[in-house]
């Protein structure tokens, strides 16, 4: 439900078959590529009352959500990331 939520939101900025995730220990990483190096998101949701999401343009800074629908609400700043992925490589 998490990568496919993030899958449908950027399905009109970059071709759906760029976009993968990882499911690390502690969140669950949208990258492009495949690449480490070209993370869009991570999704921390381990937990059952401190659920959130990091960007890669301030991965220290964490976003609360409560449920993953919520990631919607950002999907013009998921797309913005994307772009700025593709343009530098």
């Amino acid at each position: 439900m998490r990568y496919a939520t993030v899958k449908v939101l950027l399905e009109s900025t970059v071709d759906k078959n760029r976009i993968f995730y990882r499911d690390n220990a502690s969140y669950f990483n949208i990258l492009i590529d495949d690449s480490n190096r070209k993370w869009v998101c991570r999704l921390h949701l381990n937990s059952l009352t401190n659920k959130y999401i990091t960007f890669r343009d301030e991965p220290n800074v964490r976003h609360k959500i409560n449920e993953v629908y919520e990631i919607e609400q950002y999907k013009e700043r998921l797309s913005d990331i994307v772009n700025e992925i593709i343009a530098s490589t």
